[in-house]
């Protein structure tokens, strides 16, 4: 059983979904999380009754992140903590948050460390560490003046605290919502698929090559890619993209990046 904070409402998710229609896509999965629980009965409306508690925080804006989250979340769990006497008596362990930014758990801030953090990343760590990898056996001092998502300088302590915990935090899927005239190319289930004879690139890769120079960038893997393959033909590399776009290429590169890259 879980128990929904009834936030205010500039911090709820209803405020900002209410106008949009969709309400599908990456950034809908905290809202149709709590659906699920009220459709499949697990929501309680007495928080007496609960065994963990929900926090229906949004984390983005009607079209991306909410950047930088960190200093809104931390105002959240003020909130929290001051009005009612949950997240106190446990330290906000019971607490559930479900953070659907690029960078999920690495956004979080000090005060959410014993927390239960449902995201679409897995990776223990952000790509801060690229080059600085003797940091990931340092233990942890005390709360971050930034986020833990990229921070590079030498003696930084926002990479103090681990992006994932297996031993308390889910990985869910991406809501990826194609829409109707896309899956209508698609081979009905079960049925024979021919692959194509002819292809009009031999690799494609979408997004970012360089980002600002940054060398944890893609942990250089982008980087090098550009520099070696950017000038032949059949290497389509970098910009926007359709999913037509991929089914011309024979092999569809996706090395890591920032955000959704990591996956």
């Amino acid at each position: 059983p879980i128990w929904s904070y009834p936030l205010p409402t500039d911090w709820s998710l209803e405020h900002v979904y209410q106008r949009d229609q969709k309400r599908r896509g990456q950034y809908y999965a905290n809202l149709m999380f709590l659906e699920q629980l009220h459709a499949h009965g697990h929501a309680v409306a007495t928080p007496d009754e609960a065994a963990l508690f929900f926090v229906p925080v949004m984390v983005m804006q009607m079209a991306g992140n909410l950047w930088h989250p960190i200093d809104f979340l931390k105002e959240t769990v003020r909130y929290v903590s001051t009005t009612y006497p949950y997240w106190n008596r446990s330290a906000g362990r019971d607490h559930v948050f479900f953070l659907t930014t690029d960078r999920g758990g690495c956004w979080k801030p000090w005060e959410l460390q014993h927390s239960i953090i449902i995201t679409y990343l897995g990776f223990p760590a952000s790509e801060a560490y690229f080059g600085f990898e003797e940091r990931l056996e340092w233990p942890p001092k005390g709360p971050q003046r930034r986020n833990n998502a990229y921070d590079t300088r030498v003696g930084s302590i926002a990479t103090e605290l681990a992006c994932y915990d297996g031993r308390k935090d889910v990985v869910v899927p991406v809501d990826a919502n194609i829409g109707a005239k896309e899956e209508a190319k698609l081979p009905a289930p079960g049925s024979f698929w021919k692959c194509r004879s002819q292809y009009k690139a031999l690799l494609f890769m979408g997004g970012s090559m360089q980002n600002m120079g940054r060398v944890e960038y893609s942990q250089g893997v982008r980087q090098a890619i550009a520099k070696y393959h950017s000038n032949e033909s059949e290497f389509v590399l970098g910009g926007e993209f359709t999913l037509d776009d991929l089914r011309a290429s024979r092999f569809c590169l996706a090395p890591s990046g920032w955000g959704w890259g990591w996956r």
